[in-house]
């Protein structure tokens, strides 16, 4: 153990505390009173100098106005003179020009370039040359006449006594430290006397500890101070130790035991992995040997444990040429926190591939570090060669779907070619009923009775309507083939044309129309027309029956992937039950007599909107009105729509 020298000792160290604190103590409330002090002096010397220039001020106005400047001259001479600490007075006049001033020459703040400045009558440039000097207080007072301001008084007073009683203060405490850090250290020396003496023989009674003497005998234990407690204290811990070592050695006992148990159960568990398929083996986490091995290395790999005690980079090697890339970069990245766990080929003995599931964990002792990798390899070839069998299996059902869509799709269009050929085609026999039916009706209107003629009209009428009916499916059929024109679409715009193209219907009804401020969207503008069209002339024809007809068009913010408009209206409504029906071709949930239409509109509204990439929905109550949805998804900044979930 290293000698105290006494640089080191508890004495010298305490002693060096006890004397930095005082100073540093001293030196605070020493700063703090000078602080203090130059505060106080400074305010004392602004406040004398304030009540000089003001009495010099109140005296001066009717030599100013008299221009009296002996009288002047006298009273600026008298504050200088009279006042130790006053520098120079200056009296100028309103126009900020020196009447008369006074510099007090003997003063050692008035050197020579001063007096220059003095003697070439300008006072001015000497008093901001003492200013400059920063030992010079300069006060201003106004001087009035009445109410009227003529002119100002200057005196500058000097800081160097104010200093100089510093510097006397600051000598004084100067003494004052040294006597009271010489007397705190004699005390704390006497006072040391008393404590080190049996600290001493307790740092003797520990050096004899610490080399494993501890039949000590301590001196001060009977006493009542925290020396005292601490020679109890140094007792004490020798009887402890006297105990633990009595305790260590049946301990000792008690771990060649339990070493030989340890021994036992690590045979079992030999036995125990000798009979798994599966391989397992160990390594030291520090050299990498391996610590052991199970038989089954020799069934998967068709080598010999042997070869793998002696060749730790055996499993390695084994790897099939094209993984072993991808498992080193494995291995090499293999840590506590993220343990090694792969599929991976490797190559046995004798030529044959297998497919194996490694894995490698760290193992802890009691301290927690990691001091051996245990892994694990299985067999997996048969699993990996179902594996390709259902991948085989899925890819033929990928391409048979794909097959079935591309059919699908020329289904579709040939279907779309067959519904525009027919309607076209039906037009030209419609147009010969409605024409031969008007000539006939020309020729014997005046054979026919009321009943004749009735069957003439109907005739008619379903020739017409017929004709509605194809021209309807022929626009359904265009809006499959028709390219989007994508471009910026002002609903609230389009919204009012559509609606003044129906001012001749809705002339003589009284309807309230509440329109909501809609945002500008990306769409087809021509589409987007047919889709409002269609929607507020379901809302105008089924109002028809109200006195008053309430049509809202409103917008509603949705999600961050689409927007949402709705139409309401407060007419006949709709059975909720057959809402499925309401966007389906010719599908009407009114009678014909009741109200027209064919059953093609809301089926063109829902092809609109939907190869607008946006949804259409509805909601209605018999005689409580219907509200009819669609939204139009937002565009992303590249104007690709947001993707969105069909409702």
């Amino acid at each position: 153990m290293n000698a105290i020298t006494r640089r080191n000792s508890i004495s010298s160290r305490l002693t060096l505390m006890v004397a930095g604190i005082l100073t540093m103590a001293t030196l605070v409330t020493g700063g703090m009173a000078l602080f203090e002090q130059e505060r106080q002096l400074n305010y004392a010397l602004e406040t004398k100098g304030t009540s000089l220039v003001q009495f010099m001020a109140q005296v001066t106005p009717l030599s100013i106005l008299s221009l009296n400047f002996v009288e002047m001259n006298n009273n600026v001479k008298k504050v200088v003179l009279t006042d130790n600490e006053a520098i120079y007075a200056i009296i100028l006049n309103e126009q900020g020009i020196p009447l008369v001033y006074f510099f007090e020459e003997i003063d050692p703040l008035v050197t020579n370039p001063i007096r220059q400045l003095v003697e070439a009558k300008k006072p001015l440039a000497a008093s901001e040359a003492l200013r400059q000097t920063g030992r010079i207080l300069e006060v201003m007072a106004p001087i009035f006449s009445g109410e009227k301001r003529i002119g100002s008084a200057m005196l500058g007073l000097s800081f160097d006594q104010m200093r100089r009683a510093l510097l006397s203060q600051l000598a004084l405490i100067g003494i004052f430290l040294i006597v009271i850090i010489g007397f705190s250290i004699v005390l704390l020396r006497l006072a040391l006397q008393q404590i080190l003496r049996p600290v001493g023989a307790l740092t003797t009674a520990a050096t004899q500890i610490s080399r494993g003497d501890l039949n000590v005998v301590l001196t001060g234990v009977n006493r009542t101070d925290e020396l005292g407690i601490l020679a109890r204290t140094f007792e004490s811990m020798a009887g402890q130790l006297r105990r633990l070592i009595a305790g260590l050695e049946q301990h000792v006992a008690e771990l060649k035991r339990a070493g030989q148990a340890l021994r036992e159960s690590e045979e079992r568990l030999r036995q125990i992995a000798s009979s798994l398929r599966e391989v397992i083996w160990l390594r030291d986490a520090r050299t990498r040997q391996v610590l052991y091995v199970n038989p089954a290395f020799e069934e998967l790999t068709g080598r010999t444990c042997e070869s793998f005690y002696e060749n730790q980079d055996i499993m390695i090697e084994a790897v099939h040429p094209d993984d072993k890339e991808l498992v080193t970069a494995a291995l090499d990245q293999r840590s506590e926190s993220i343990p090694f766990n792969r599929e991976h080929r490797i190559i046995r003995l004798d030529g044959s591939v297998r497919w194996v599931s490694a894995r490698s964990f760290p193992v802890r002792n009691e301290a927690g570090d990691v001091y051996r990798w245990a892994s694990t390899m299985e067999d997996i070839t048969e699993r990996k060669r179902a594996e390709e069998e259902i991948q085989k299996l899925n890819q033929e059902l990928e391409q048979r779907v794909l097959d079935r869509t591309a059919q699908l799709e020329t289904a579709n269009k040939e279907l779309e070619a067959f519904a525009y050929s027919v309607s076209h085609d039906l037009r030209a026999p419609l147009r010969h009923i409605d024409g031969f039916l008007e000539l006939l009706q020309t020729r014997i209107t005046a054979t026919l009775d009321e009943q004749n003629q009735h069957y003439m009209d109907t005739i008619s009428e379903s020739a017409k309507r017929m004709g509605v009916l194809i021209d309807d499916l022929l626009s359904f059929s265009r809006m499959g083939r028709h390219d989007l024109a994508r471009q910026a679409v002002e609903l609230n715009s389009l919204v009012q044309e559509v609606i003044r193209d129906f001012e001749p219907e809705t002339r003589g009804r009284t309807i309230r129309w509440r329109i909501a401020d809609l945002p500008v969207v990306t769409g087809d503008r021509a589409m987007l027309r047919v889709v409002l069209v269609n929607l507020i002339s379901n809302a105008l024809k089924f109002t028809r029956s109200r006195l008053h007809a309430d049509i809202e068009i409103g917008y509603e913010a949705g999600s961050a992937t689409e927007r949402v408009f709705f139409i309401r209206d407060n007419g006949v409504g709709f059975d909720m039950a057959y809402v499925d029906k309401l966007f389906g071709v010719f599908q009407r949930l009114h009678r014909a007599d009741e109200f027209e239409g064919t059953g093609i509109g809301l089926a063109n509204v829902r092809r609109i909107i939907s190869r607008h990439g946006g949804r259409t929905w509805a909601q209605g109550e018999v005689n409580h009105g219907a509200t009819f949805y669609f939204s139009l998804p937002r565009l992303t900044s590249e104007g690709r729509p947001r993707a969105h979930s069909n409702a």
